[in-house]
């Protein structure tokens, strides 16, 4: 890090100029009061982070992602991950390992260690020949995620809650008719309230992981996730829902590939 770099007058941490604009002064205020002595700079563009303001930054001499919200529905997603993420932080799972959850009555903001893979979205795209192994990879992940336990899994967002709020809010859509009832006999299945309960990650798919050397290094955006009884249904739709947007066609080797661990896991343990 430059040792040159420019510091406001009212900062006690020094922020570099080069693309500083791409964070929000108060962004960087409440940066600074969580890392005090460590100059902020580097600032890059994620592949992804459509949801919020997503950067890839440097403070200190760590390669951090910052991941900032400003309205209420977002920044509850932020606070729910970091949640899962300080839950989850002496487990094996490959996941980002939070450093800094910050907030003011504007901003919430999430700093965690930025990891080193390929976007699996890239992986579609550059090297589709790699996706069966992908595939494996992924349908062993979410087993293995299913079968981990939470620490205190009273503290982790539950999905029943999740479900409730969907369907208070549901109304507010205003979808077409049918789209809606499909959404609220779903949303009032009694699937969220059943036993066992397990984790879930809720938004996994190629647009939420990263592949290096034959593997999966990290699974990311757990904003989604939670406690439940619903990972064998929440899981594979989502990732069909992922691969959908990513216009993939969902072959013959999705279903034993990806589909088969998952719900093994689950429903025959």
């Amino acid at each position: 890090m430059a040792s040159n770099a420019p510091c406001h007058a009212s900062w006690k941490v020094c922020v570099e100029s080069k693309n500083i604009a791409m964070l929000p002064t108060e962004v960087i205020r409440l940066l600074q009061g969580a890392f005090p002595t460590q100059p902020i700079g580097d600032l890059a563009a994620t592949t992804g982070g459509f949801s919020n303001l997503t950067v890839i930054a440097t403070i200190g001499v760590q390669r951090c992602v910052i991941k900032a919200a400003a309205t209420a529905l977002k920044r509850a997603d932020v606070r729910r991950e970091a949640t899962l993420l300080r839950l989850l932080h002496a487990s094996e799972l490959p996941i980002p390992r939070l450093l800094a959850l910050v907030e003011d009555d504007q901003w919430t903001i999430a700093v965690t260690n930025w990891l080193a893979g390929k976007h699996g979205l890239a992986v579609l795209e550059r090297a589709p020949e790699q996706l069966e192994s992908l595939y494996h990879a992924l349908g062993a992940l979410l087993a293995n995620i299913h079968r981990t336990p939470v620490a205190a899994p009273t503290l982790a967002p539950q999905l029943a809650d999740r479900a409730r709020h969907a369907l208070k809010f549901l109304p507010t859509l205003q979808l077409e008719n049918e789209f809606s009832t499909v959404l609220r006999e779903a949303l009032e299945h009694p699937i969220w309230r059943a036993q066992p309960h397990a984790l879930a990650h809720g938004d996994a798919g190629l647009h939420n992981l990263l592949w290096a050397d034959g593997r999966i290094t990290a699974l990311l955006d757990w904003e989604w996730a939670g406690w439940g009884s619903a990972p064998p249904v929440r899981s594979p739709a989502a990732i069909a829902a992922s691969f959908h947007r990513s216009a993939f066609p969902t072959d013959d080797r999705f279903v034993p590939v990806v589909l088969r661990p998952v719900t093994s896991a689950c429903l025959f343990r």
